[in-house]
């Protein structure tokens, strides 16, 4: 078993992704399939949580469906990601080579286990919950429509597991805790793709790993140590290099042999992924720190972070953090900002080289990710639809008596369980019938509740 380590932003290398590349043949074919065979590349991100310190998800198998039923294997082993260590970007899972070429409908994931973990203000675990798998562990998922594998291209999927919305708990007291999972499926890289279910806004991605070559026109061939396979790093002009030793500097430079952590989009390449860098940090995980927090005061040269929870000994503080021109500012969406996004409230991820003293702190920063997405503890209604939307607007029943919601903004999620599996599938409004229960995000307005996304929960044992 691999594990993706807990630490705030740096765990062991991401390239091990290669180390699950299937290369073999699928056990059924796509529902339509054209001649050879592509290349499909899973990549994983999650939403920020209030409640735990660790979300632990071992995965055992990856899969594609056809619309028969068909299954094709992407990636099949034991793998535990920690999903709250990629809050702030996405990173490759497992690349396979030699998928059939042809339209798929959903993917499926099979899960053995997922942890919660919840811990004190000192670190030390103060519970750890197991809720029961969806499903038997089988969890489907649909992007909107079909998508393509073609054949010598790589299709990337970015899985984004929003935990937080995930996790409901029934009952009183300690109540009873259910996972049913709200995911968001961005299918990326395939030019034969329902227009429904393909995205290029993607969030920014991270790779790790050891220098092997660097060519003339300064590309970098990026190798993890344990594997034979390596993916091509593509500086722009417009990149930065953030040593650390001297943080931005001009004679920051890369040398083979160096470890280094690059930010930026993954995009296919002939050889199946390559990697279009933004920012690289030059030096090993252990030399950079990532602390999260509010935005107390700002100015030109200092930003002032209220650290908050596990944040280890530095949590309920303040540190000061000091950006460069070169600093990198990026919103958890993949949208690059500049500092006039930076506001005194902003919740804010800050990445850089710590200098500590017995005068004070500072972390110098690399990389900046704002914190655009809510929690669960934001705008939040649960009800039942009283009557399906019409026309744009349905009423829902809460404790608090009926209230008005306008759909016509919304992101819409079916989740619930078939006889075989979890489902976490994307819908449109004509899905939402009367009786159905509902969690609603969004925000108050003048006559109605504007919602952002709507879950609805379909057949489920409250007993699970």
């Amino acid at each position: 078993m691999r594990f993706w380590p807990s630490s705030a932003i740096f765990g062991s290398l991401l390239l091990t992704l290669f180390l699950f590349a299937c290369g073999g043949s699928s056990s059924n074919s796509p529902t339509s399939s054209t001649s050879g065979n592509g290349r499909v590349a899973i990549l994983f991100t999650d939403g920020p949580s209030e409640d735990y310190a660790e979300v632990l998800m071992t995965v055992i198998k990856v899969e594609l469906l056809g619309e028969d039923g068909g299954r094709t294997p992407l990636f099949e082993g034991s793998q535990v990601i920690d999903l709250l260590t990629l809050q702030d970007f996405s990173e490759a899972f497992s690349l396979t080579e030699g998928v059939p070429s042809g339209s798929y409908e959903k993917i499926r994931l099979t899960l053995s286990d997922l942890e919660l973990v919840s811990k004190d203000e000192s670190g030390a675990i103060i519970s750890s919950i197991h809720p029961k798998l969806p499903g038997n562990g089988k969890l489907d998922l649909n992007p909107r429509g079909s998508f393509t594998v073609t054949s010598g291209e790589t299709l990337m999927i970015e899985i984004d597991m929003d935990v937080d919305k995930s996790i409901k708990i029934t009952g009183n007291g300690n109540g009873n805790v259910q996972f049913r999972p709200v995911v968001f499926v961005n299918v990326i890289g395939s030019t034969e793709v329902d227009e429904e279910s393909s995205t290029d806004n993607v969030k920014l991605s991270r790779v790790q790993g050891v220098i092997d070559a660097i060519t003339d026109e300064g590309t970098i061939r990026l190798c993890d140590s344990n594997i034979d396979e390596c993916l091509n790093v593509i500086p722009t002009q417009e990149s930065a290099f953030f040593s650390s030793e001297t943080g931005f500097s001009d004679s920051a430079t890369p040398s083979i042999g160096d470890k280094i952590t690059a930010f930026g989009n993954y995009t296919s390449s002939d050889n199946g992924l390559a990697f279009n860098a933004v920012l690289i940090l030059l030096g090993a995980a252990s030399d950079f720190t990532t602390l999260e927090g509010i935005l107390n005061s700002i100015s030109e040269s200092e930003l002032v972070l209220a650290l908050g929870l596990n944040q280890g000994a530095f949590e309920g503080s303040e540190i000061s953090v000091i950006p460069a021109t070169a600093t990198l500012i990026f919103d958890r969406s993949g949208n690059q900002l500049n500092t006039s996004n930076l506001t005194e409230g902003t919740a804010v991820s800050v990445t850089g080289l710590l200098s500590l003293s017995s005068v004070s702190s500072q972390l110098i920063a690399a990389l900046i990710v704002v914190n655009d997405q809510t929690t669960t503890s934001d705008g939040k209604i649960s009800g039942n639809v009283v009557s399906p939307p019409t026309d744009g607007l349905m009423t829902v029943q809460t404790d608090a008596g009926d209230i008005c919601v306008d759909v016509t903004e919304s992101q819409i999620f079916f989740v619930g369980e078939d006889s075989d599996s979890g489902q976490s599938i994307q819908v449109d409004t004509d899905a939402l019938v009367a009786g159905m229960e509902v969690d609603i995000y969004g925000e108050a307005g003048d006559n109605c509740t504007h919602a952002n996304i709507i879950i609805a929960f379909g057949d489920d044992d409250d007993d699970n």
